[in-house]
């Protein structure tokens, strides 16, 4: 063939149809850092329960974390995929930082504070009951009126 760079197919010069180039690689597998939120996008997921034969999915994200030998499957209280990653992010950033007792000190749910000593009220009169409701705007005040004059005689 007499000094012409030729390959398989007779094609002089040109690359092969099946052979990729570095920069085609880099575009069909993106790799981000734990520290994106892009990361953690596709890694967020709605759980999924069953009970019996149904299947129930959650409607909050959750995300399962492993560091240090040691995995989570962590809530993320929203049912947004983008302010999941965000949470998922933090947590993370978190977990690195602090270890896994300051990540489920800060981000873990809690159950709701028992009242203090002050709030708590024994022996309340129906009159009382309803006024506390009122004043801590619990209730809207046209359901309020009608749960009032339905069960009072």
């Amino acid at each position: 063939m007499g000094g012409r760079n030729t390959n398989k197919s007779g094609n002089a010069g040109s690359k092969s149809s099946n052979t990729k180039s570095p920069s085609d690689s880099l575009k069909a597998r993106k790799s981000y850092p734990k520290t994106d939120v892009r990361y953690w996008r596709s890694r967020v997921f709605k759980p999924v329960s069953s009970r019996g034969s149904t299947k129930i999915s959650s409607e909050h994200f959750a995300v399962k974390i492993q560091h240090l030998g040691k995995r989570k499957a962590l809530s993320l209280a929203t049912a947004n995929r983008e302010e999941a990653a965000q949470r998922a992010r933090a947590m993370w950033t978190d977990l690195v930082s602090g270890g896994w007792e300051q990540l489920l000190a800060k981000h873990r749910l809690r159950p709701a504070k028992e009242p203090m000593e002050s709030e708590k009220k024994d022996g309340l009169t129906l009159g009382q009951y309803v006024e506390l409701v009122r004043s801590k705007n619990l209730i809207p005040p046209a359901t309020l009126k009608g749960y009032l004059t339905r069960g009072l005689p």
